[in-house]
C-alpha cells in the first residue's frame, strides 16, 4: 500500500541572517511566519524579511509588522495595502509578523455558482473540496460585490491582542469590484497554528485596491484549489513570543471581532 505522509518542518527565525537560503522553488509546501494565535496574542514585531518569504513563494498573504498594512502575494509580486486600502507595491525591507505562501501550481478553474452571498461560497468551498483534513490554497478570479475590506494601521501605541486593535478600525466598503481573492484554508485541527477555516485577502484587477477580506459577494467568478500536504512553520525568537501565553484562545476572540458588523 503506498502512503503518503503529510509532513510539518519547525525552524526557529531569529533575525534575516538565521532564515535559510532560499531553495528552488517547491511546490506543494505551505510556509508560514509564526502562529495566528502569536500574532492574535499581541505578536506584532515584524520578524520574516519579505525579501525572504519571496523566496519561498509565489502566492500568499499577511500582516505587516506593527500591523502596518496586509501585504497580498500574487504571480510573484507582493502588493502592501495601507489602512485606506491603497495598495502599492511592497519594499522588500518590510519585516512580517505573520506570514504565508507556496508556489501555487492549482487544478483547472471551476465556475463558482452565481449568484452567492459569503457564506454560501464557503458552504460551496467545503463541498468542492477532496478533504477537510489538508491545508488548500484558494485562488478565485471574477467580479464580486458587497466587499468589506481591512487593512492594519501602524501601531501608535502597545496593544495586548489583536481583537483590541481590530474593534477600534474602520473598514473600506466596496459595491462591485473585478479582481481576484487569494486565500488559504486550514484544517480545524490547526487551529492556534493557522486559522481554521478561510483566510482571504483581496486585490482589485487594477491593482488599485485591496486588503483583508471580511465579507464579499460572487457575481461571477471561477475558483482553483491546491491541495497542500507539507507545512513548514517558522517560529520567532523574539522575547515577547517566548513569554508569550499561547494558551489563551486569542483566535476565537479574534474571529468573533472579525464577524462584527462593519464600521
Amino acid at each position: 500500500m503506498k502512503l503518503t505522509l503529510a509532513i510539518v518542518t519547525l525552524l526557529l527565525l531569529a533575525s534575516a541572517h538565521h532564515a535559510a537560503a532560499a531553495p528552488a522553488a517547491v511546490p506543494h509546501v505551505l510556509v508560514q511566519s509564526s502562529t495566528i494565535e502569536a500574532l492574535a496574542a499581541g505578536n506584532f514585531e515584524g520578524v520574516l524579511p519579505l525579501a525572504t518569504l519571496k523566496g519561498y513563494g509565489d502566492f500568499g498573504l499577511g500582516s505587516v509588522g506593527d500591523l502596518d498594512g496586509e501585504i497580498t502575494m500574487l504571480d510573484g509580486v507582493c502588493y502592501h495595502t495601507d489602512a485606506d486600502g491603497k495598495v502599492t507595491i511592497a519594499e522588500n525591507t518590510l519585516k512580517m509578523a505573520f506570514a504565508e505562501a507556496t508556489f501555487l501550481q492549482p487544478a483547472t478553474a471551476v465556475a463558482i455558482p452565481a449568484p452567492l452571498d459569503h457564506a454560501a461560497v464557503l458552504a460551496w468551498l467545503d463541498r468542492t473540496l477532496p478533504s477537510p483534513n489538508y491545508f488548500y490554497a484558494i485562488r478565485i478570479e471574477g467580479e464580486f460585490t458587497d466587499l468589506v475590506l481591512w487593512s492594519g494601521r501602524k501601531l501608535q501605541q502597545t496593544h495586548a491582542d489583536i481583537a483590541s486593535v481590530l474593534s477600534g478600525e474602520k473598514t473600506t466598503n466596496v459595491p462591485r469590484q473585478r479582481g481576484t481573492i487569494i486565500g488559504f484554508y486550514a484544517p480545524s485541527y490547526a487551529k492556534g497554528i493557522n486559522l481554521p477555516g478561510y483566510h482571504f485577502h483581496f486585490l482589485s484587477e487594477d491593482k488599485q485596491l485591496g486588503g483583508h477580506l471580511r465579507d464579499f459577494h460572487v457575481a461571477n467568478a471561477a475558483a482553483c484549489l491546491e491541495m497542500i500536504p507539507t507545512l513548514s512553520l517558522w517560529l520567532p525568537t523574539t522575547e515577547r513570543f517566548g513569554q508569550s501565553d499561547l494558551t489563551t484562545n486569542q483566535t476565537d476572540r479574534m474571529i468573533e471581532e472579525g464577524k462584527k458588523p462593519a464600521r
